[in-house]
């Protein structure tokens, strides 16, 4: 191969991945505008889901700050810790593989009802879910578990080289297990066969989920902002934040407006990544 025809194999490589960049970006373009205009139509029934997902997400955290910050009996730290395995490992990934479930009912045009998700839920549907979610979850209460020990390190460099690997491999894992929910929610063959397919399916897709989840920043922005007014507010007046948890954890009602975006964009980008694979689902 001569100097010229290696120059024209070089110059039609880049335009392939010139065009697989432009064509991602337009790809996330269309899954949010798509994902915006169907919430806005069926938030109704999303706003259950997104409001039990706030109040578990609220309850593990002021589970955590009451378990670290106050001296109790160990029957009421049983009964805590246990409390908060089941929100943790069953009831927020239970939420999501519901969200998931309503989106796709909603984008089928099937009829959304309570008596659906009760026998979606039947069987070993709960183990399946508890499963294929047990790494992620196990990965992201390392995380915060951590955090509730950060006293201990003395503000060390140590604590922030350990949070910063643990934050890491936690974003790694959720990317790693990104379509898994969604072939849950599809009912797609069983738990080994579902996670081993996520894991194929996002080889080599990391650059592009990161461009995905940076196509959110300005959402991120606002949450970051309405949170700093919020607390500098609530400091104004007097309130401990802590006895709003919810509200804060919900960043004063944005995260009601974001999660179900954020959700059912997740849902169809997993969509996109399953249908545009090659690697095969035994269903």
């Amino acid at each position: 191969m001569n100097t010229y025809e290696r120059t024209l194999l070089q110059l039609e490589a880049l335009q392939i991945y010139k065009y697989g960049r432009q064509r991602m970006i337009v790809v996330f373009g269309k899954i949010k505008s798509q994902a915006k205009i169907t919430v806005m139509r069926s938030y109704k029934y999303f706003f259950v889901l997104i409001f039990l997902y706030e109040i578990f997400s609220s309850l593990a955290v002021r589970i955590f700050d009451f378990c670290f910050s106050t001296d109790s009996s160990p029957f009421i730290e049983v009964i805590l810790i246990a409390l908060l395995v089941a929100v943790k490992f069953v009831l927020l990934p239970v939420t999501v593989v519901i969200f998931f479930r309503t989106g796709i009912c909603i984008l089928e045009r099937k009829t959304v009802s309570v008596n659906d998700t009760v026998r979606f839920l039947t069987g070993n549907k709960l183990l399946r879910i508890i499963t294929v979610n047990l790494v992620p979850t196990l990965v992201n209460l390392s995380y915060s578990l951590l955090k509730c020990f950060k006293a201990a390190f003395n503000s060390s460099m140590l604590y922030y080289v350990i949070a910063s690997a643990l934050l890491i491999t936690e974003y790694y894992t959720e990317y790693k297990f990104f379509v898994c929910n969604y072939n849950l929610a599809r009912l797609s063959s069983g738990t080994k066969e579902i996670i081993t397919f996520s894991l194929g399916t996002m080889k080599h897709k990391l650059f592009d989920y990161i461009k995905y989840e940076l196509s959110f920043i300005l959402w991120y922005l606002i949450i970051l902002i309405v949170e700093f007014i919020g607390l500098y507010f609530l400091n104004l007046i007097n309130i401990d934040a802590m006895q709003l948890r919810f509200i804060t954890s919900s960043a004063f009602g944005v995260m009601f407006f974001f999660l179900p975006y954020k959700l059912f964009s997740n849902l169809l980008y997993a969509e996109y990544l399953t249908n545009n694979t090659n690697n095969e689902l035994i269903y």
